[in-house]
């Protein structure tokens, strides 16, 4: 019961973070996703050669 409220919590601090990030033009946050207990985060871009 405290760990899901704790879980949900930290999903809309990432959520907020991850929204400001994708206004930025060299974001590398593509999603984020929470199941079974684990964050997963994915990430596109990086250095263009």
């Amino acid at each position: 019961m405290g760990m899901c409220s704790r879980q949900e919590r930290i999903q809309k601090d990432i959520d907020v973070v991850i929204q400001k990030s994708r206004t930025e033009k060299d974001c590398l946050f593509a999603d984020f996703r929470y199941s079974d207990s684990t964050f997963t985060f994915t990430y596109v871009g990086g250095p263009k050669s």
